[in-house]
């Protein structure tokens, strides 16, 4: 198998989620070739992955938005040339919905791998595949795309992806060394996410952090990526002592998040970011699994916002995007968090301190 396209396009959370399969396939043929069909918005990101030979760039938000405009079909008939120009020995479309179905119809490719009919999340995918495979969707995230590679080749799964250090800049690396500055203790804050029903009220995550502060002591790095979170992260610096900051690319900030001690997140791009690192982390959750989406390993820990309305699910919460009250995390008791997270810190620190003797 020499050269192989993946088709992956959005969103950035769930494209880094698929970085272990670009692993796999490096693993099981280190002479492969890699392509990856992806969204402008996360370009960059895969063009910085040093496994990817080639990064194809679909525009499929902008050619959607305005459909019936000459220009729009005229740039997706150039993508469907350019797309077709070169033959793949596999596809693999783990996306699974009518939007990449259209890639993976034009794309030439003597297999075509996506999810079968009961587990792709649009049915229209399955006509644009060769060969399709059921993968359970309450699989953790990544185990979901690894096992979908796996079938593909008829392999069982029993790899263990290492994670991988991104592409950056020489004006990057100049600043990452600006950054990292040395303290005993440093934890990074990635309180930001695009869905406004993961994020934990401002007055929650102060009072976390204030009695993470009284226990351990750590130098806090607020991260932010728009200027909301910015004037949030600027507030929680000035009350914590630490550091706001933001206008970071996303391989900088896999960088940065390398010589970190811990990671406290959401269910966000960030702290699946963090997962492609070995830094541990600490994770809040309410309207998504822990289970499918929280960083896999002992060095991962998340706290679980139950519904107080009792309404339970199996991935995500299905009125994640109109819940009015957002109660799962807006009612998370900021002492219980702490509970959890003083267990799960205490634990990495005494296996640090076992590993070093």
């Amino acid at each position: 198998m020499k050269h192989i396209l993946i088709v992956k396009t959005s969103a950035i959370g769930d494209v880094i989620q698929t970085f272990p399969v670009v692993e796999y396939l490096k693993a099981r043929d280190p002479e492969v070739k890699i392509d990856w069909v992806v969204e402008r918005a996360s370009a960059r990101l895969v063009q910085s992955h040093p496994l990817v030979d080639r990064v194809l760039i679909a525009d499929t938000k902008r050619w959607r938005r305005h459909p019936w405009l000459k220009k729009q079909r005229l740039l997706w008939g150039a993508f469907g040339r350019h797309l077709g120009r070169t033959s793949y020995d596999l596809l693999l479309d783990f996306q699974g919905n009518s939007k990449s179905a259209l890639i993976t119809h034009l794309a030439k490719a003597k297999e075509k791998v996506g999810f079968s009919w009961s587990s792709a999340a649009e049915k229209p995918n399955v006509l644009a595949t060769t060969k399709r495979f059921h993968v359970s969707s309450k699989l953790e995230i990544r185990e979901r795309y690894l096992t979908l590679a796996a079938l593909a080749f008829n392999d069982s799964l029993d790899f263990k992806p290492s994670g991988i250090a991104l592409n950056i800049t020489e004006a990057e690396a100049e600043r990452l060394e600006r950054l990292d500055q040395k303290h005993p203790l440093r934890f990074m804050v990635a309180f930001g996410s695009n869905w406004p029903n993961k994020q934990l009220q401002q007055e929650t995550l102060e009072r976390f952090l204030e009695l993470i502060s009284e226990r351990w002591e750590p130098h806090f790095l607020f991260m932010f990526g728009n200027s909301e979170e910015e004037k949030m992260a600027e507030s929680l610096a000035v009350q914590f002592k630490g550091e706001a900051v933001g206008n970071l690319s996303l391989p900088l900030w896999q960088r940065l998040m390398g010589v970190m001690d811990l990671v406290i997140g959401v269910d966000s791009a960030g702290l699946h970011l963090a997962a492609t690192t070995s830094v541990p982390t600490f994770s809040i959750f309410g309207p998504s699994s822990p289970r499918v989406f929280k960083p896999k390993g002992e060095q991962h820990a998340a706290y679980f916002g139950a519904c107080p309305y009792g309404r339970t699910f199996e991935v995500r919460c299905p009125i994640l995007r109109n819940c009015s009250t957002g109660a799962c995390m807006r009612r998370v008791d900021p002492a219980l968090v702490f509970q959890a997270f003083d267990a799960f810190w205490s634990n990495v620190l005494k296996s640090t301190l076992l590993s070093t003797t």
